[in-house]
């Protein structure tokens, strides 16, 4: 993850926000991309970009605090307010998406008037719930998603672009794949 910082330094891109899932891994993630990019940033926490909780039947995971993760090392933003707080373990696919589309709508809402690039850090299936509504493609269907969540390897990246228009469209990430054992080599235009 480091190399994936490091590779977006070399690539002059760098970020104003930095939100992570509350999964450890995915604060580590994050973590790991500020140091590449030699970058301090206090790292939003926000449990609304959560994977789907259909992989989690037996109820939402044990999260550390925001407290607990700060005292731990991690530069966490302890101010930070989350937009979603209340999982239902039923969930569909299609509240999966809607969960999704209204935190990144809400994150992007506070954000509307600032310039500056915004960084989500979270699961396989988020690279494509995050941001498919935002560029008005339709939520897919449950098999047509883990046929393609199938194809997404580990440090995934999209990038979305606003246009003067205010439309966002999927946009090429500007840096290599990052893949390594039998990981696939990612296309980001698999969402298109």
């Amino acid at each position: 993850m480091i190399n994936l910082g490091e590779s977006m330094r070399q690539n002059r891109i760098t970020f104003s926000h930095i939100y992570s899932s509350p999964a450890l891994r995915c604060v580590q993630t994050a973590d790991a991309i500020l140091s590449g990019l030699s970058l301090k940033k206090a790292i939003s926490i926000e449990p609304g970009i959560f994977e789907w909780m259909m992989w989690h039947q037996n109820g939402l995971p044990s999260f550390m605090t925001p407290g607990e993760l700060k005292a731990a090392g991690f530069d966490i933003d302890t101010s930070h307010h989350p937009f979603w707080t209340a999982f239902d373990i039923k969930e569909t696919i299609s509240d999966y998406y809607d969960r999704c589309h209204r935190v990144t709508s809400s994150i992007l809402e506070k954000h509307k008037s600032e310039v500056g690039n915004i960084l989500l850090v979270s699961h396989k299936g988020s690279v494509d719930v995050c941001v498919r509504q935002l560029v008005g493609h339709s939520k897919l269907a449950l098999i047509a998603f883990r046929e393609r969540v199938s194809k997404v390897p580990y440090c995934a990246v999209s990038c979305c672009l606003e246009g003067p228009d205010g439309r966002w469209k999927l946009v090429s990430p500007g840096l290599p794949c990052f893949t390594h054992s039998a990981n696939k080599t990612y296309d980001w235009r698999l969402w298109l």
